[in-house]
């Protein structure tokens, strides 16, 4: 069960990385990159080149629709990378606000979290600036503690992802809807 002060935590962040990407967006110019703004901040640099304004639209979108899963009851359904993406996004600025709050940020509560709503961690190899689209790492790969959000030296400072066949990847939605309780 995630504890309370989580579940506001990730509130907190879905609110204010939307209201970042709706900031960025107003203060944006046509043919503008999002890669240095607050909508590239929490994504893989190795793409972001494709970080424009219809893109930036896109991320506010997705921000919002992984958030209003969080709230609803029962189980949430990943769709897509992009939804696994905004996810981890929002998790990692819970673990911000937590301790920015001087708040317990339990990283069991948090591997849990993850464990229960992602089908795996796949879509972290996205991160690795070694890989690429055409030949993806094979076994796992080690993540440094600023994409998995944890300090060094603690149990999470890194995070394994196991590759995917280009196909599952490359499609914007999974054949199939993973549910996952939310505790």
């Amino acid at each position: 069960m995630l504890p309370e002060f989580h579940r506001d935590a990730l509130r907190d962040a879905a609110i204010a990385c939307l209201d970042e990407c709706f900031s960025a967006i107003a203060e944006g110019e046509p043919g503008q990159s999002y890669a240095d703004t607050p909508i590239g901040s929490y994504l893989p640099r190795r793409y972001e080149h494709y970080y424009d304004g219809c893109f930036a639209r896109d991320w506010a979108t997705t921000i919002a629709v992984v958030g209003w899963k969080l709230a609803q009851p029962g189980d949430i359904a990943l769709a897509c990378v992009t939804e696994e993406l905004a996810l981890f996004t929002l998790i990692r600025h819970a673990q911000m606000l937590l301790d920015l709050r001087e708040l317990d940020n339990d990283e069991q509560a948090w591997s849990d979290l993850r464990d229960l709503v992602f089908e795996d961690e796949d879509f972290l190899f996205l991160f690795n600036p070694n890989s690429t689209e055409s030949k993806r790492p094979s076994g796992h790969v080690n993540m440094p503690s600023s994409v998995s959000g944890s300090t060094p030296g603690s149990d999470h400072s890194t995070q394994r992802a196991t590759a995917r066949p280009t196909h599952s990847a490359s499609t914007s939605h999974s054949p199939e809807l993973r549910h996952r309780h939310l505790p």
